[in-house]
């Protein structure tokens, strides 16, 4: 195997494995935080996490399983709902 190619497998395997954790964080904080935190004003998302947490973790598992496309439309799916979900809670 040539080393680009285990370079490739490296990046990919990172990068699944980041968003992988960054799914669980959000289910984590979705079971044990509350929607009384406070960062740089109350936390309105709380409820959305586990949402959050599953798309970032299937966004994982289709990465590995080398369905990159779909993972990154998972991200980005993700991202846009954010968004209008700021937009229409107006906060």
């Amino acid at each position: 195997m040539s080393t680009l190619k285990k370079n490739s497998k490296v990046v990919d395997s990172s990068i699944s494995f980041l968003l992988f954790l960054m799914g669980i964080g959000f289910i984590y904080k979705f079971i044990t935080g509350s929607n009384d935190e406070i960062q740089v004003s109350k936390v309105f998302w709380h409820d959305s996490r586990i949402y959050h947490g599953l798309i970032f973790v299937l966004a994982s598992i289709m990465y590995f399983k080398d369905y990159k496309k779909i993972a990154s439309l998972l991200v980005l799916f993700d991202i846009l709902v954010s968004f209008l979900y700021r937009i229409v809670m107006k906060v």
